[in-house]
């Protein structure tokens, strides 16, 4: 049984960690390795990551059988996320809670699926 628990937006890509836990702590530590090896791949490919366009989530999910979709939690920022800018100065990424919009590629989007904040964005400019 697997659960989605870590999400990291990184410079227009999606790091997604797999964890058959909720532990926040252990999740914290995983999205860390993970990037790091993400911050290496792309080093070797002559990029680098833009902290400034990055975030990361800590959330659990799990099916409401009264409501037919799933509820989201938050489970917590227990420790920070560190990535490297082009100069390789560690730069701390912000924790974002899965129910807030962070704009990527152009939309707003969360973790839950809910556009509220991207019809409001559309409906703004549309004046």
């Amino acid at each position: 049984f697997l659960s989605l628990v870590g999400f990291m937006y990184v410079d227009d890509m999606d790091l997604i960690r797999l964890c058959d836990h909720t532990d926040s702590e252990l999740i914290t530590e995983d999205l860390q390795l993970t990037l790091q090896y993400w911050n290496k791949l792309v080093k070797v490919t002559g990029g680098a990551l833009e902290p400034s366009k990055s975030g990361w989530y800590c959330y659990g999910q799990s099916w409401n059988t009264t409501t037919g979709s799933y509820d989201f939690k938050d489970l917590g920022s227990t420790g920070d996320i560190v990535a490297k800018d082009k100069d390789g100065k560690q730069v701390h990424l912000p924790f974002i809670s899965c129910h807030s919009a962070q704009e990527m590629i152009g939309i707003k989007m969360t973790p839950t699926g809910v556009h509220t904040e991207q019809f409001l964005s559309m409906l703004e400019k549309s004046k």
